[in-house]
Order: structure tokens, then C-alpha cells, then sequence
């Protein structure tokens, strides 16, 4: 039975919204996995689709590349509700593709079949590596062709499931900080607390707590290689999961300044200064929390010293030497720290591509990998190799 502890909680922060009905929806993947886990199954169709009562869009502001956005949310999302899994977590079932919600800021409110399925990959990969990841429960097709991100062909509609242990972000406080008052802040303090680092005492203990896992996530990141892409505060979670894996990429040739966004033309998110953007994230939730600077900053100057701490516990003894212009992913595996296989980007852009046309088995032989990327497998060599350069993400979750 799904629960909205949050919505309850913090009714200022959600609007109610239904999804739009899917008009011929068919599931094209579905973690079994997570299935059992969450006792839901690929037959849910009506949980799957969003046609249940009481779902919420969720309200969130941000910076976005550095400049601030007082009103973002979920403009095409709905949070189905939270259930509790098999291991006591409780966890967020959240619709990607529902239709324009209260908070749509352009578009139809749809999203397209291959950023879906790439965010099922990606999750899939970073969750099995040990990075904590949002995971996607199940992909459908929607049966509606939608208006093309890119070039004038439709493209195929779809609907994700997404399971992430909650969708409170940085950009959540922003939010509660910029048009509501100090009741409804204190409040999302108490519920992320709670939820989340009970251990915690005060705006004060969660902003370390924060700050610890997100130095854990993006030591993780830095390790495997992984480009998030597009680390606006509305991107940060206040868990410490990965989340909206959109123009994401994997290191081909390890090189601190590699960027793959279409829509980072600046290198603002280049993979060699993920870490100092988590800092600075965490600056502008330290305001948001109207912490003062005499409390924040000393805390917050221990960053980077948990940011290393968690890198060299993944590396350990390995000689990194010569890793520069090495393909990363091989070059670490070499050395036992990762795994054998990757989402590489062309592997997997060929993989979608094949997907939108109807041919669904590149796709799943990659997710069927990506659940245990550390075995070998006989005849996949090529899921091993690196593409080449000039690689450009595109932006569609």
C-alpha cells in the first residue's frame, strides 16, 4: 500500500496531479529485482501508468548553472506515493512522462523512449558499482509518438517508474526557503531528518550529514568514471543518491576536463570539478537553511577532506599513474578496482537508437550486463571497448 508521508507533511511543498492515461501502454522493461523487493509486478499497469488517486507533483526552485530559478518542480512527473521494501527502506515511486503538471515550464509534458531507457541503464550500472543510484523500476511505451527533442521526426512515447529513496533535493530547501517561512523550513528539516540521517541534530547536523554522503557519491562518481552532467542544486539529493541521469556520460579518455553536455557550454559540470560543484551546492543549501556563516563554513571546509577519504577508500593501493588520456574504465579494472563493463556512450546511443526503431535486444543485453558489470561475459567483448571522441549528451529525462 503506497503511503505520501511527505505530502502530508508538507502539503506547501506538492500539488495534487494525476497522469495522463497512457492511451496503449506497454511495459518494455521491468527490474524484477526491484520487483520482489518492492512486491510489485510488471502487471500493475494502472500503478505503473500513474492511474491510482492521490499522487503529487512536487515543488522545487535551484540554481541552474550558477544562476538561480525560483520555481522548477516536476513538470512532467508525479510522486505515485512511498512504499516500504522488503528490507524496512522506505522509498519514492515516481512517473516520468505523466503530462504538463502545474510546474510544466514548456513541452507536452511526455518524455521520449531512450532517455527513459538510458536512465534505466545508468541507474542499473551505478547501483551494482556500489554508487548509491535512483534505480528505474520499469519503462513502458506509452503507444503515442511526441514531439521531437531534436529534428522534426516524432519520437516514441514512454513512461519511466523511478525508486530513489526520496526526491528531496537541495533545490527542495531552496524552494521552502524562498516563498514560504521559517514554520514550513523547520518542518522539511524535521521530515529530511527523520527520513533520512536521524542521527542528526539541527539544520546545523543534517548540512554535515549532507555533505558526508555527497562526498561519498561524488568520490564514487570520480572513481567509475561517470559525468553526471548537469549537477544543479535541483539535481543534489538530500540522501545522497544519484539522480536524473539525463546528459550523463563515461570517461573514455580519463581527462579532468572532459564534458559531454550539449547544454554545458561553459564546462561548468566537467568531470574533473564535480567535487568543488558539490561544494559549492552545498554552500547554497547551507543559505537555504539560514545557517549562520560562523557555523557553515568551518564545517563546510571539511569537505574536500571526506571527498579524498572516500576516494582513497575506493582506490586503495593502486598506482593511478599514467591514467591520464588511459582509457579510464579498462585502466582501473586493470588494477582490480573496477568493473569490466561500462554503459560506454556509443555502445549505448547505438543501443537506444535500436530501441526507438523497435528492436529492443541491444538495449536489453546492456541492462542484463549492467546487473552485474563485473563478470565477464563470453562474445561481448565489445560492450568493453571505448568509442571515440566528440561524444555529445543530450538533455531528456
Amino acid at each position: 500500500m503506497l503511503q505520501q508521508t511527505y505530502a502530508e507533511a508538507l502539503p506547501e511543498l506538492s500539488v495534487p496531479f494525476r497522469a495522463e492515461r497512457p492511451p496503449c501502454p506497454e511495459v518494455v522493461f521491468f527490474d524484477e529485482d526491484l520487483g520482489r523487493e518492492l512486491d510489485i509486478g510488471p502487471d500493475d499497469v494502472d500503478l505503473l501508468t500513474g492511474q491510482i488517486d492521490g499522487t503529487f507533483a512536487q515543488a522545487y526552485a535551484g540554481h541552474q548553472f550558477g544562476s538561480p530559478v525560483p520555481v522548477l518542480g516536476d513538470g512532467r512527473a508525479v510522486l505515485l506515493g512511498e512504499v516500504v521494501g522488503a528490507d524496512g527502506e522506505r522509498q519514492d515511486l515516481h512517473l516520468k512522462g505523466a503530462g504538463r503538471t502545474p510546474f510544466a515550464r514548456g513541452g507536452d509534458g511526455k518524455a521520449p523512449l531512450g532517455p527513459m531507457l538510458r536512465e534505466a541503464v545508468i541507474g542499473r550500472w551505478l547501483h551494482a558499482i556500489g554508487v548509491p543510484s535512483a534505480r528505474i523500476l520499469a519503462v513502458l511505451r506509452t503507444g503515442e509518438e511526441i514531439a521531437p527533442r531534436q529534428g522534426m521526426q516524432p519520437e516514441v512515447g514512454a513512461m519511466a517508474v523511478r525508486v530513489a529513496a526520496s526526491h528531496l533535493r537541495v533545490g527542495t530547501f531552496q524552494y521552502a526557503a524562498w516563498h514560504h517561512d521559517e514554520e514550513v523550513l523547520g518542518r522539511l528539516v524535521d521530515y529530511a531528518i527523520a527520513r533520512h540521517h536521524p542521527a542528526a541534530e539541527g539544520a546545523l547536523g543534517l548540512l554535515e550529514a549532507v555533505a558526508r554522503v555527497q562526498a561519498k557519491l561524488v568520490a564514487g562518481w570520480m572513481v567509475a568514471g561517470f559525468v553526471h552532467g548537469v549537477m544543479n542544486t535541483d539535481n543534489m539529493t538530500i540522501s545522497g543518491q544519484s539522480i536524473d541521469h539525463g546528459p550523463c556520460a563515461i570517461l573514455e579518455k580519463h581527462d579532468a576536463r572532459a564534458v559531454f553536455s550539449s547544454i554545458d557550454v561553459q564546462g561548468r559540470y566537467a568531470y574533473g570539478s564535480q567535487a568543488g560543484i558539490a561544494l559549492w551546492n552545498l554552500c547554497r543549501f547551507a543559505e537555504a537553511l539560514h545557517l549562520e556563516a560562523a557555523d557553515a563554513v568551518p564545517l563546510l571546509e571539511q569537505f574536500e577532506g571526506w571527498f579524498e577519504a572516500e576516494r582513497a577508500a575506493l582506490v586503495g593501493d593502486a598506482d593511478l599513474t599514467g591514467i591520464d588520456g588511459a582509457d579510464h574504465v579498462s585502466f582501473l579494472h586493470e588494477r582490480g578496482i573496477g568493473p569490466v563493463y561500462a554503459p560506454r556512450n556509443e555502445q549505448l546511443e547505438r543501443a537506444l537508437a535500436a530501441a526507438t526503431v523497435g528492436n529492443l535486444e541491444p538495449v536489453h543485453e546492456m541492462l542484463e550486463v549492467m546487473r552485474a558489470p563485473y563478470e565477464r561475459r563470453p562474445g561481448l567483448e565489445y560492450l568493453e571497448e571505448p568509442g571515440g571522441e566528440g561524444f555529445v549528451s543530450f538533455c531528456g529525462t
